[in-house]
C-alpha cells in the first residue's frame, strides 16, 4: 500500500507545473552564500544564541562553510553535469529548523555550478507555505527539499528530501528504533560526518540523469 501511494504521489508530482514566480519569495544562492558566511562569522565571537533554533543555524552554518571549503565530486558525477545541455533551475526549501542543510547545501551548488545550466535558488519554508503539501511531511522536516524545473516547460522533473539510507530497510529500522531524539540525531550526524556527501551526490545524479532523458 506504501509503495503504490508513493508511485501516485510520485505521479501527480511530476504533473506540476512550477516556476520562480510561484514562490512568495526566493533567495539566490549568491545572497545566501553570503548570508550564511556572515552568521558562521559572527558565532566565532562566542555570542550566546537566543534560542534552540538560533543554536542550529550557528552550527550548520559553520557545517556549510566547512563542506563547502571541502566538497569533492565524483569524476563521473562531475563529467555527468559538465555536459548537461538544456536549462534547470533547482529549489531548495528550507525551514528553519532544518538541521542538515549544511552537509547538503554545498551538494547541489557543487552539481549546479558544475553544470553551468543550472539556476539554483533558496526558498524559505516560512515564506512558502503553500509549496508545503507538495514538498513536505514529518519525516523529512530535519532535511532540505531540493526541487528540479525544466525551465523552458515549468515541468517539475523530481524532488529529492531525504538521505536513501533513511528508505534502505535495515538502516531505516535501527534509526526509527531510536525512541530519543538525540539519538536520532547523533546517529544521522555520525552517518553524515562518515559520507562526506558521496551518497547524495550519487543520488541527485541519478535522479537527474533518469529524469531528463
Amino acid at each position: 500500500m506504501r509503495c503504490f501511494f508513493l508511485l501516485m504521489l510520485s505521479l501527480f508530482l511530476m504533473s506540476i507545473a512550477l516556476q520562480k514566480a510561484d514562490f512568495q519569495k526566493v533567495i539566490s544562492i549568491e545572497d545566501y552564500d553570503l548570508m550564511i558566511r556572515e552568521l558562521a562569522a559572527s558565532n566565532n565571537d562566542h555570542t550566546t544564541a537566543s534560542s534552540t533554533i538560533d543554536t542550529n543555524r550557528n552550527a550548520q552554518a559553520r557545517k556549510y562553510v566547512e563542506v563547502s571549503n571541502d566538497v569533492q565530486i565524483q569524476q563521473k558525477v562531475y563529467n555527468f553535469f559538465s555536459e548537461v545541455n538544456g536549462q534547470y533551475s533547482w529549489f531548495v526549501l528550507v525551514s528553519e529548523e532544518c538541521r542538515y542543510w549544511g552537509y547538503t547545501l554545498p551538494i547541489f551548488q557543487a552539481l549546479a555550478t558544475a553544470a553551468n545550466e543550472i539556476d539554483l535558488s533558496i526558498a524559505p519554508w516560512s515564506d512558502n507555505q503553500a509549496q508545503r503539501p507538495f514538498f513536505s511531511n514529518h519525516e523529512n522536516d530535519w532535511f532540505p527539499t531540493l526541487v528540479c524545473v525544466n525551465k523552458n516547460s515549468n515541468k517539475l522533473l523530481f524532488s529529492w528530501q531525504a538521505p536513501a539510507i533513511l528508505l534502505d530497510a535495515n538502516l531505516r529500522e535501527s534509526y526509527l528504533s531510536l525512541t530519543e531524539e538525540k539519538l536520532k540525531i547523533a546517529s544521522l550526524d555520525d552517518w553524515f560526518e562518515k559520507d562526506h556527501g558521496q551518497s547524495i551526490q550519487l543520488e541527485i545524479y541519478e535522479l537527474f540523469k533518469k529524469n531528463i532523458h
